[in-house]
């Protein structure tokens, strides 16, 4: 399904099957895409992969919909239950309001860099706005700095002059049991690396 989204006097689409996103019909590259080199994966069976994708794609659908008061508990599967106990756990803790948070799951581009991204979520955090990557997976990756990093640039990129900036960035475990754990990063050099990366990709894309 395509989604399009007004920003200036272009257009943005975003094919969620393909995972790809268009500006006026041209393609770019994902946060995802660009970053991809530095995850290695080879040694995890495909199935298995696919059924971690799977889940994650499922449990950001829960967390959208409950920060829109949208979820339908009955209709939350059995194996994601512990993860959304876990991020009711994160917002009782945290008490983060439903004012608290921006649009979540809002594909965005740049267009200074030209590339593209959906961030999880903006939201007000320790009296500043942040963005928040919710992840299932069981250990920290050191590519979530990255991550964070272009989404914050992303959403700043496309906030209104006179609107409060994204200044901090968290990456949010979820786990299965219902616990959790949020990691802040702030690693400064994040966004340039993630350059280099995007700098890479686009001269492989020219000449490879």
């Amino acid at each position: 399904m395509d989604l399009g989204e007004r920003q200036g006097l272009t257009v943005l689409t975003f094919d969620a099957e393909r995972h790809e996103y268009r500006v006026d019909g041209v393609l770019l590259p994902s946060v995802t895409q660009v970053l991809k080199p530095l995850q290695d994966f080879s040694m995890i069976a495909p199935a298995v992969l696919e059924h971690a994708r799977q889940r994650g794609i499922a449990v950001h659908i829960a967390v959208q919909l409950d920060i829109c008061n949208d979820l339908v508990e009955e209709s939350v599967a059995p194996e994601l239950a512990g993860y959304l106990q876990a991020w009711r756990a994160f917002r009782h803790d945290s008490g983060i309001h439903e004012a608290d948070f921006g649009d979540p799951e809002k594909p965005l581009y740049h267009p200074l860099y030209g590339f593209a991204g959906t961030p999880d979520v903006p939201f007000f955090f320790k009296k500043r706005w942040a963005v928040l990557d919710v992840k299932t997976a069981d250990a920290l990756s050191p590519v979530w700095g990255l991550q964070t990093a272009a989404y914050l640039e992303l959403i700043n990129a496309n906030t209104p002059k006179g609107h409060h900036k994204v200044v901090d960035r968290y990456s949010l475990r979820l786990r299965e049991n219902g616990t959790y754990r949020l990691e802040q990063h702030t690693d400064k050099n994040d966004w340039q690396v993630f350059l280099s990366c995007l700098t890479i990709h686009q001269w492989k894309g020219k000449n490879l």
